[in-house]
């Protein structure tokens, strides 16, 4: 259960509940490919002009990020890289685009899991986090920030505090633990639909 902010109220805290990868991959893809475009009606309000492609392949690969740095306190490693690996896969196997188009995306998807990787692990933020997501955000999409009117940015700070509170939520309410059982299934099932 989540507030407007997208905070965990843990009315009944129980411990976590395990989960195997696929399910988590296809929690993760779903919960993302479902929020992705809810900034849209603030980026229309405030009149920016931007791509929504564009954005919405910034967004989902901004979210993706943050779920693989939030799982990352109490899993595997290894088994959140693959998770987030498969998340990707099955977001790439949902498109039917170009060669051309699929290589621009997978380059804006590259560019974000960087820049996210050098905000996340550092040791001390010069901002809080939701700050320097909503200006990665606006330098993806080469919007200036200048034609944002002071009273939209506390909007923007809220859409980014809502991703990590999203990502923080599912690691706060599952963990990844596959099965042996699991291990053998998953070999040979396709899960992409």
């Amino acid at each position: 259960m989540y507030n407007y902010y997208g905070d965990s109220m843990k009315l009944f805290n129980f411990g976590k509940k395990k989960i195997n990868s696929n399910v988590m991959m296809h929690l993760i893809f779903e919960t993302i490919k479902n929020s992705s475009t809810d900034i849209f009606e603030l980026f229309d309000k405030v009149g920016l002009i931007y791509d929504e492609i564009e954005a919405q392949i910034n967004i989902i690969a901004i979210n993706y990020e943050l779920c693989r740095y939030e799982l990352y306190n109490g899993n595997d490693h290894d088994k959140v890289n693959a998770v987030i690996d498969k998340v990707y896969d099955q977001f790439f196997y949902s498109l039917d685009i170009s060669n051309d188009k699929l290589n621009e995306y997978k380059h804006i998807m590259q560019e974000v899991n960087i820049k996210i990787k050098d905000i996340l692990s550092a040791k001390k933020l010069l901002a809080p986090k939701e700050e320097l997501l909503y200006r990665l955000l606006l330098e993806q999409l080469s919007i200036n920030e200048s034609v944002i009117d002071k009273n939209y940015i506390n909007e923007f700070l809220a859409y980014t505090k809502l991703w990590i509170n999203n990502a923080k939520g599912i690691n706060d309410t599952y963990i990844i633990e596959d099965t042996e059982e699991d291990k053998k299934k998953n070999e040979y099932i396709d899960f992409r639909f």
